[in-house]
């Protein structure tokens, strides 16, 4: 049987959803966790972090003239897939352990707030991976992995919302990224995705009030 190699690190990023049982302090400790744990699968050749991607090598497409620095490539053989990752949280307050010595009431994860950016910048993933896949052959799909405790990301947005283009809730979502009266625009321009995209929201069995979703780039 033909190996399915988008289907593989879907597979593999799931099971990390599922089975991981630790909170992440912010996204690069989530990063780092989820990188690990696909490399130790020994389903890949090579799984790499911060990728680097010159920003003109995406070509007049690419709105956003800053740096790329992808938070995961996997390879297997000649196939590359990226994967980005957003990790917005409420704050959580709770006993941990370290050094053997137990620490009371710490914050483990912050009120990260900016909703309207947060969601805005997973559809900038979205749109970076579109980008990337068609600038470079061996780019065979991408995923955009969202992981948060914040029950504002799955809920509806208001048909009235500036905002409103940008939702994360379960569902359809179009193409259209456009902000409705909104000064927004100057810093995080309006743009068009080249696909739909179907979220849908599930829950993280280990973590408490967790949800994740994986938007798959074919």
């Amino acid at each position: 049987m033909e190996f399915d190699f988008p289907a593989q690190v879907k597979s593999d990023i799931v099971c990390f959803m599922k089975e991981s049982h630790e909170l992440f302090f912010n996204e690069m400790d989530f990063q780092i966790h989820l990188a690990l744990h696909l490399l130790l699968t020994g389903h890949y050749d090579d799984v790499d972090v911060e990728y680097y991607i010159p920003y003109q090598e995406l070509g007049e497409y690419n709105i956003w003239k800053n740096e790329m620095y992808l938070d995961i490539v996997v390879r297997r053989g000649c196939e590359y897939i990226p994967i980005e990752l957003k990790y917005p949280t409420k704050k959580i307050t709770q006993d941990i352990t370290r050094f053997n010595e137990s620490i009371s009431t710490c914050t483990i994860v912050k009120d990260q707030g900016a909703h309207n950016i947060v969601m805005y910048n997973f559809w900038k993933d979205v749109r970076r991976i579109e980008l990337v896949k068609k600038r470079f052959a061996s780019v065979t799909a991408g995923f955009a992995v969202w992981l948060t405790n914040d029950s504002s990301y799955w809920r509806e947005r208001r048909d009235d919302a500036v905002c409103r283009e940008m939702s994360t809730a379960a569902g359809i979502h179009n193409r259209s990224r456009h902000w409705h009266n909104s000064k927004k625009q100057d810093d995080h321009p309006d743009f068009d995705l080249d696909n739909e995209y179907h979220v849908e929201w599930t829950n993280a069995s280990n973590l408490t009030d967790f949800k994740y979703c994986i938007i798959e780039i074919k």
